[in-house]
């Protein structure tokens, strides 16, 4: 039997993401370091999870390769998004 199940692998995921993602917004407004770098490791981690199963899954066949790459352009957008924030924030921008 199998133990990797890629539904309940995207559900965590996708759990990730909205944590990250309200992380990333709650630090970009009230300017909180442990805010900002938990969510940019979360938003890493995502990305990298996501990327891996997609190209595994796909190479495997399964149609549910396709959402976790299109989940990893979601999630590569968002961290583009926050890094852009972050540095306006920092001056850098």
């Amino acid at each position: 039997m199998d133990s990797n199940n890629p539904v309940a692998v995207f559900v965590v995921l996708v759990t990730l993401y909205v944590f990250s993602l309200t992380l990333a917004i709650v630090s970009l407004a009230e300017w909180a370091f442990i805010f900002t770098s938990l969510s940019f490791v979360g938003l890493i981690v995502g990305l990298i999870v996501s990327l891996t199963q997609g190209i595994a899954l796909q190479r495997e066949g399964t149609s549910l390769a396709t959402a976790y790459l299109v989940f990893a352009g979601i999630n590569e957008v968002t961290l583009v998004w926050f890094i852009t924030r972050f540095g306006h924030h920092l001056g850098f921008l």
